[in-house]
């Protein structure tokens, strides 16, 4: 074999491994969540009751979104979560009609999820909850639902902060 023919071999072999591993990377359905990330979601959830989401006729009927949210499974393969192709990070939550009920404080773990573009808390019985400041920390958001989910007090001047809201 001439030293043309084996260099044409071994590109051709390069070429062929190299579309092969893309072709198993692309195949991947899920990019793997953050576990920091996972366990803010978990804690989230558990720092509300879920309760009975009406009868079929009602707006909101089914299940919780948050059933899905089981510890040590890819958060970002859970219902109401999507995260970032490449980074894995969490960029979306919709948690809109999960029959989340109690009160949402400064505290909750839900804001440390800083890489956040949409947020959908609507129809949810956060009861009395105020509008937190905390909302001024994503700064990434482009979209925010807290309808009808009972917010109470003033809307913070942080919100201010969320230039890229559409």
């Amino acid at each position: 074999m001439g030293w043309f023919s084996l260099l044409s071999l071994v590109v051709l072999l390069f070429y062929s491994e190299s579309n092969h591993c893309l072709s198993l990377s692309s195949s991947s359905p899920s990019p793997l969540c953050h576990p920091d990330e996972s366990t803010a979601l978990l804690q989230f959830k558990r720092s509300f009751s879920v309760y009975n989401l009406y009868t079929p006729d009602d707006y909101c009927y089914g299940k919780s979104k948050t059933n899905s949210w089981k510890d040590g499974t890819n958060c970002c393969t859970w219902t109401g979560v999507t995260c970032e192709k490449l980074t894995g990070h969490v960029i979306s939550l919709d948690v809109a009609c999960s029959g989340l009920e109690g009160i949402l404080h400064p505290n909750n773990s839900l804001f440390s999820l800083s890489h956040l573009r949409t947020l959908i808390l609507s129809d949810n019985h956060f009861d009395g909850s105020p509008f937190s400041s905390q909302f001024g920390k994503f700064t990434h958001l482009t979209h925010l639902d807290l309808s009808s989910s009972l917010f109470s007090g003033h809307v913070p001047f942080e919100i201010a902060h969320l230039s890229k809201l559409i």
